[in-house]
């Protein structure tokens, strides 16, 4: 037996405050990428083409949402069959930027045995199929193709969550690819197979998990308090800020203040709390790496890592070699307050970089600079009135 993980689907997030920018910001930043402007897709308010390094892989679409930033960019499904090496890259380019994460990622094993499918109905016969609480197994029978309903010949297993939060969570599918091409019409996957040792005469089987947004990441939100030295950005839990919170309160009320002078242990937990004063929220999540996604080793952790919060024993299901003892990188991010954005009905006029450059005769980076600093100003209600009349 043959088979081979890869990416089937990838959208990368960018966080940048001006979206209108963004395709001139990347042209500056990512030597040989050049955008070009295309019809706006869906509900975004800019879309351009990206061609990297002589080949178009993606659409870069942007805009605003409820006055946030809402950049995406989107890789063409051929390029991660046929540019391997290309997006490799690309990847590694655009992760050095530090402005990008995960929206949506699809990782897929196809193999030239149906063990995996064999293997699911031997579990589900013997009742040895764990699936997580709140997640089911459906199976599509029959499609939608020109209005009408039609039969499905890759039989198509959904291993998905049930409820409101269905959109939120991993999901695992398992399909007969073979009869999916015939469908799709994409005979470059067929190439890829064949590229890569599987036997193209047998059916190919292929299961993906589906990672359908970044919330899907998200392990839990936690307090913290963090150090109010500015050199110091450890941080400390809740509950232990507040049990020392408490130990003082007794202490205070049992001695008087000049017993407690000389009590170390007080004055330690004093100034431990007087030191963590900020109380914050930290969103704990799975961190995937985009520059990594090229690394069939690490796109075999987050398949075994993810795919066990759909089901238990999915040990029992991969084909052997495609599963992973190590653990995915968890990262706790701070979730920051609400912060008004920069509209276009600021006083005076909404500046961009060219437009920078273009009044006060100065290089992208100095624009970029001003503009960032206009932007902190704005936020902070502090916004440079002389800036505008100067202009």
């Amino acid at each position: 037996m043959s088979a081979v993980i890869g990416i089937d689907k990838l959208n990368i997030r960018l966080k940048y405050s001006t979206p209108r920018d963004l395709h001139i910001y990347l042209g500056y930043k990512i030597k040989n990428l050049t955008t070009k402007p295309i019809s706006v897709y869906k509900h975004y308010e800019y879309s351009h083409s990206i061609n990297y390094k002589g080949i178009e892989i993606g659409v870069l679409n942007s805009g605003l949402m409820h006055n946030k930033s809402n950049n995406h960019i989107i890789i063409f499904n051929y390029v991660f069959y046929t540019q391997q090496q290309l997006l490799r890259e690309f990847e590694s380019e655009i992760n050095a930027l530090e402005i990008c994460d995960i929206s949506k990622l699809e990782i897929f094993i196809d193999s030239d045995t149906p063990i995996t499918q064999n293997t699911i109905v031997k579990l589900q016969k013997t009742k040895r199929l764990q699936l997580r609480k709140n997640y089911v197994e459906n199976i599509v029978y029959t499609n939608y193709r020109n209005n009408e309903l039609v039969k499905n010949p890759s039989r198509t297993h959904y291993f998905e969550a049930i409820g409101r939060q269905k959109s939120k969570k991993y999901y695992l599918r398992l399909e007969n690819k073979t009869e999916e091409i015939k469908k799709s019409q994409k005979h470059y996957i067929t190439t890829f197979h064949e590229n890569s040792g599987l036997d193209i005469n047998k059916p190919i089987y292929r299961l993906e998990l589906v990672i359908p947004s970044m919330e899907c990441l998200n392990k839990g939100v936690n307090t913290f308090y963090k150090s109010s030295d500015i050199d110091n950005v450890s941080r400390i839990s809740a509950h232990k800020i507040n049990k020392h919170k408490l130990e003082i309160e007794s202490l205070e009320k049992k001695s008087s203040d000049g017993f407690l002078i000389f009590n170390s242990g007080y004055l330690v937990k004093k100034n431990l709390v007087e030191e963590y004063r900020q109380k914050v929220n930290f969103k704990t999540q799975y961190y995937i790496n985009i520059g990594n996604l090229s690394d069939s080793d690490y796109l075999i952790t987050i398949f075994s890592t993810l795919s066990k919060l759909v089901i238990k024993n999915v040990s029992d299901i991969l084909p052997k070699g495609f599963f992973s003892t190590k653990k995915l990188e968890i990262k706790d991010i701070e979730m920051n307050k609400h912060v008004k954005k920069m509209k276009n009905n600021v006083p005076g006029k909404y500046y961009t970089v060219q437009d920078f450059m273009t009044e006060l005769d100065i290089s992208q980076s100095e624009a970029e600079e001003l503009r960032d600093k206009t932007i902190r100003d704005y936020n902070t209600n502090r916004v440079n009135e002389d800036l505008f009349k100067i202009i």
